[in-house]
């Protein structure tokens, strides 16, 4: 379990946003993040360099341990 998660647009889990960008949560959301022991972070709303960020990184995850190992015998057959 990663130590941090980033979310962006995860409404659902979010009741109210505060001025400042803090964001008050639900309670079944505190107890999922209580129960697996993670920090999260809120992208902010139109904030495009977050997204980009957060994009690249789902990108990584899924080329390196989600998609299977193509293993070649020979390239020049």
């Amino acid at each position: 379990m990663p130590h941090t998660i980033r979310f962006d647009n995860l409404s659902p889990a979010v009741k109210k946003v505060v001025p400042n960008g803090e964001r008050h949560v639900t309670e079944e959301f505190a107890r999922f993040v209580a129960y697996y022991g993670f920090q999260y972070e809120f992208c902010n709303p139109g904030s495009g360099n977050e997204k980009g960020h957060m994009e690249a990184m789902v990108k990584y995850i899924r080329n390196n341990y989600l998609l299977p190992e193509i293993h070649y015998e020979d390239l020049f057959r």
